[in-house]
């Protein structure tokens, strides 16, 4: 109902938004989503942005440890540590060769693009 009701329509707006400044502002392309958003509020949406970046990576980084750990229990994955981070919350794991994996992944993909245009261009 959330998604339906709050986050779909403001995406919506949010490109067609975006759409219209570019109409008027082609020249903008590479930086439209900062371009387009109005002065006094960019900062306070630069902080917003990065936010949600890092909750973003932070979902990402938890669903693989999760999906890591289902799929070795139904035995569709090599054996890795699973350490439970907590005695109180099941399903709370760490995996340091998932973790790693991650990070290399990372580095290759940031030296593959070679900068955060390019990585933004791609998403």
């Amino acid at each position: 109902i959330a998604f339906s009701a709050f986050i779909y329509p403001a995406l919506i707006l949010t490109y067609g938004g975006q759409a219209a400044y570019l109409v008027k502002h082609p020249e903008s392309l590479r930086s439209s989503f900062y371009s387009s958003i109005p002065d006094p509020v960019f900062w306070p949406m630069f902080v917003i942005a990065t936010l949600a970046a890092i909750v973003a990576s932070q979902s990402l980084i938890s669903a693989s440890f999760s999906i890591t750990r289902q799929s070795m229990a139904l035995g569709c994955f090599p054996r890795v540590t699973m350490l439970h981070t907590s005695k109180s919350h099941e399903g709370q794991v760490y995996s340091p060769e998932v973790n790693y994996f991650l990070m290399v992944a990372c580095i290759l993909i940031v030296a593959g693009f070679k900068g955060g245009p390019e990585i933004g261009n791609a998403y």
